[in-house]
C-alpha cells in the first residue's frame, strides 16, 4: 500500500459479548425499571423508598451493561482502548508507538496476537487474516523493532 499511514485501516480488537448477554440485560432491565417505577407509583407502597431506589439503580445498571463494548484498536496514536456504552465512546491511549520498545507475533490458525511491550506493561492485540496490515504498520512506524511479519519472521 503506497501513501500515508493514514491510508491504512486502523486494526481493531472487538471483545463483544453474547447476544444472549445483551438481550437479557434489556429485559432484566426493563422488568427492574419498570417494577421500580410501580413501587413509586402505587400509593400503598410509597413508604418504599428504599425498595424504588434498588430496583431502579439494578435495572439502570443492567441496561447500561447490555450496552457495553470495547475494543482494542491500533491506529496512529498508537494502541488505543476504546469503551463504547450505547453509542458514546471514550478513548484511551494505552501505549504510544514511541513507548513500544518490543513487539511479539504469536501465529494462530486465522491470524493471531500481536503483544506491544513498554517498560512495565504489555498489551496484546488479536489480528485476524490481516495480518500483513500489522506489519506495514509497524514497518512505517517503529521499522527499528525489526523485522515483522506474520508468518512470525
Amino acid at each position: 500500500m503506497d501513501g500515508t499511514i493514514r491510508d491504512l485501516m486502523p486494526l481493531r480488537d472487538d471483545e463483544t459479548p453474547p447476544a444472549l448477554f445483551r438481550w437479557g440485560g434489556i429485559a432484566l432491565g426493563v422488568v427492574l425499571v419498570s417494577d421500580a417505577l410501580r413501587r413509586f407509583l402505587i400509593p400503598a407502597s410509597r413508604r418504599d423508598l428504599y425498595g424504588f431506589l434498588v430496583y431502579l439503580v439494578l435495572g439502570v445498571a443492567c441496561l447500561a451493561l447490555a450496552g457495553y463494548r470495547r475494543a482494542f484498536v491500533l491506529d496512529d496514536r498508537g494502541l488505543v482502548r476504546e469503551t463504547t456504552v450505547w453509542g458514546r465512546s471514550r478513548h484511551r491511549l494505552l501505549l504510544s508507538w514511541e513507548d513500544m520498545t518490543g513487539i511479539l507475533w504469536d501465529p494462530e490458525e486465522g491470524g493471531g496476537t500481536a503483544r506491544f511491550a513498554a517498560d512495565g506493561v504489555a498489551w496484546r492485540l488479536r489480528v485476524p487474516e490481516r495480518g500483513g496490515d500489522l506489519a506495514e504498520w509497524i514497518a512505517r512506524r517503529r521499522p527499528d523493532l525489526g523485522n515483522f511479519g506474520p508468518a512470525g519472521r
